[in-house]
């Protein structure tokens, strides 16, 4: 069997196995939003605290290193 189409048998597998063979329910549906929401809540929490350190960081560089003619 050649590359190719053994590499193509390899990814209709994948696509099969990733959609399902029913129309998924209301309450499926709706799990998989709440599951969503929290890998993004998860995601924002983290991203929010890497920003906080990034500004602390800033401060603490711009309060080490005055811009010129900003000498109090």
């Amino acid at each position: 069997m050649p590359i190719f189409a053994s590499r193509l048998d390899s990814q209709r597998h994948i696509l099969a196995s990733a959609v399902p063979s029913h129309s998924p329910t209301t309450e499926e549906l709706l799990k998989r939003a709440e599951d969503l929401m929290r890998e993004d809540c998860a995601y924002l929490k983290d991203f929010n605290a890497a920003v906080d350190q990034l500004q602390t960081k800033q401060e603490k560089f711009q309060a080490e290193h005055p811009a010129f003619g900003r000498y109090s």
